[in-house]
């Protein structure tokens, strides 16, 4: 995808290569589990490859109120929305299938006198009532806010699959959890 944005006023926010999914719940966010199956999204985290090198795995969920998080970055390697859950008993659904979804990720290309520079990648996290309604979306942000007649060029590939060929080398999150905690039977005691 090569893309050449010239914007005829100034943009507060621009969403450079927009990706949408759907998370209702999962192993991390049971707020909506309030149905048979136990886990229901198309994705289940964002995954980043920062310009350093740094990998950063941020696990989705369906917030009570929107939820925008944005991590800050200067040329980007990539980033993507995955399904990395590929277990059907996860999900028990032999209609939608969540465990076959494939994930996007969006490498960006550049060339020696073009990066994407300085931004962030921005994932926002909207509330939804059930599994119709896409309600993840993660983009890139450029830091300039574009002003108008300024010529802005973006390059990127986007791969579709089951497994992505950019993973790290070191670790994989294979599960996230989350509670209260303790010990049953006992009293739950809280640190400050």
């Amino acid at each position: 995808m090569d893309a050449a944005l010239y914007p005829r006023k100034s943009i507060e926010r621009l969403g450079v290569a927009p990706l949408t999914s759907m998370f209702q719940c999962g192993e991390n966010d049971r707020r909506m589990g309030n149905d048979w199956r136990p886990e229901i999204h198309d994705s289940d985290g964002l995954s980043l490859w920062r310009g350093n090198g740094e990998w950063i795995w941020r696990p989705l969920v369906n917030p009570a109120g929107v939820r925008v998080n944005s991590y800050s970055d200067e040329n980007p390697r990539g980033f993507g929305l995955l399904q990395r859950d590929r277990v059907f008993d996860h999900y028990q659904d032999d209609g939608a299938h969540y465990h076959r979804r494939p994930s996007l990720w969006v490498e960006p290309k550049f060339t020696s006198d073009n990066g994407w520079g300085k931004g962030a990648v921005q994932l926002v996290e909207l509330p939804a009532p059930d599994e119709t309604f896409d309600n993840i979306v993660a983009f890139w942000n450029p830091a300039d806010k574009p002003q108008p007649g300024q010529e802005l060029l973006f390059s990127y590939r986007l791969h579709w699959g089951g497994r992505m060929s950019f993973a790290p080398t070191l670790a994989h999150v294979v599960a996230s959890r989350n509670g209260i905690g303790g010990v049953i039977g006992r009293k739950r005691s809280y640190f400050s």
